[in-house]
């Protein structure tokens, strides 16, 4: 989607927006490896929004890490990530109950960002249901 705008000068700004939907996730075992979601060629964006809401979390302990990552030409992660579960993204969301959070993604984005999870402290029988969405402008 875009959408044409004006500097205080009068010179023309097209914004145009993105963005990344994951759809339902449900995990069912414990997973303390980051699981990647997506990679995303962020170049032209100069902001945006991440979105996060889980619905379920249930287990002994029970825990969901979101992370995001910057990365760099050969597809390595910063900051560099911790001993696993990592939890030290540029954006890191731990949770260890239901609910939703909305964070900003600030400029400099960088060229390429990922989106990974993990189940952080979880054992026994796990049940994660949870959704990320990301949302992106360039102006």
């Amino acid at each position: 989607m875009s959408q044409a705008l004006k500097t205080p000068a009068g010179q023309t700004v097209v914004q145009v927006s993105e963005r990344y939907d994951s759809g339902t996730i449900t995990v069912s075992a414990p997973n303390t490896a980051e699981t990647s979601l997506v990679v995303l060629n962020t170049g032209v964006w100069r902001e945006g929004v991440l979105l996060i809401k889980v619905t379920t979390l249930s287990a002994t302990t029970p825990q969901l890490v979101v992370n995001l990552w910057a990365l760099d030409n050969s597809g390595n992660r910063y900051p560099l990530p911790g001993a696993a579960p990592a939890n030290n993204g540029f954006i890191a969301k731990t949770y260890s109950a239901v609910g939703a959070t909305r964070d900003s993604i600030a400029a400099p984005i960088g060229a390429q960002i990922e989106i990974t999870y993990n189940t952080g402290t979880s054992s026994g029988a796990t049940s994660i249901v949870f959704a990320v969405e990301a949302q992106f402008k360039s102006a």
